[in-house]
């Protein structure tokens, strides 16, 4: 795995961060998988690791935290979310003022608005996790497109890319979209999710190889959209700032 800079930094990292977000949670990833998984990411060359106290109630922090123990604590770089803040009954208590880290966050973001810069936009389709559907064979008889016929279009357009270029590369589907993330510019790192070994094996498969610039074209193509609102708002004519 290779390594990158964040940002204008000299901080060093590997190209792929691990989340810790599935460790400890329901149905998720018990303590002893999830050591395999870190053990595993580590021996890969891997040095990025995402945390929040907010995954699974903080049972995600202890486990990476026990796990630290046995490692070399000094070659490894833990990024936590900022400004998340866990509250265990969160609807039967007030809301907490923002303060601290909280306030730094809600700062670097309203700098982004004031300087009009747009989102990252880093993925092919949105920003979520996501099942790797198939087109069904035919359509339901007697059924209408609806009114989110045109995004349904668009996610079929981009699944049927990932699947041809994946085929061309003799790669799966999600190697193919996170080596797409990665060759993208002013980026540091995405962070993969892997709930198993396997599933990290997959995932470790994105390095290592690179997509042409055909093949980047026809990904970036086929995911194209209008960005969300309202950031599509901050380029009609009267919303765009004159010079004075």
């Amino acid at each position: 795995m290779e390594t990158r800079f964040v940002g204008r930094t000299g901080l060093q990292v590997s190209e792929l961060c691990l989340g810790t977000m599935t460790f400890g949670a329901d149905g998720g990833t018990d303590e002893a998988t999830a050591h395999q998984i870190l053990d595993a990411f580590v021996d890969a060359g891997g040095t990025f690791i995402d945390t929040a106290n907010v995954y699974s109630q903080g049972v995600a922090e202890e486990i990476l935290g026990r796990w630290l123990k046995i490692r070399n604590r000094d070659d490894l770089v833990s990024a936590p979310w900022l400004g998340a803040v866990r509250q265990p009954a969160a609807a039967l208590q007030p809301a907490r003022p923002r303060r601290g880290a909280g306030a730094i966050a809600g700062l670097p973001q309203r700098r982004r608005r004031r300087n009009r810069l747009e989102p990252a936009r880093w993925w092919l389709v949105v920003r979520q996790i996501h099942p790797r559907p198939r087109r069904p064979a035919r359509r339901c008889p007697g059924r209408r497109r609806g009114v989110g016929w045109p995004q349904q279009h668009r996610t079929w357009r981009v699944i049927e890319t990932v699947q041809a270029v994946a085929a061309e590369v003799d790669r799966t589907p999600a190697q193919v979209a996170l080596r797409w993330v990665l060759q993208q510019p002013r980026l540091t790192g995405p962070i993969i999710g892997a709930r198993t070994p396997e599933q990290l094996a997959d995932n470790l498969g994105a390095t290592g190889w690179a997509l042409d610039d055909d093949q980047l074209r026809r990904l970036t193509e086929a995911g194209d959209q209008l960005l969300p609102y309202p950031y599509q708002l901050q380029r009609l004519p009267q919303f765009v700032r004159r010079p004075t």
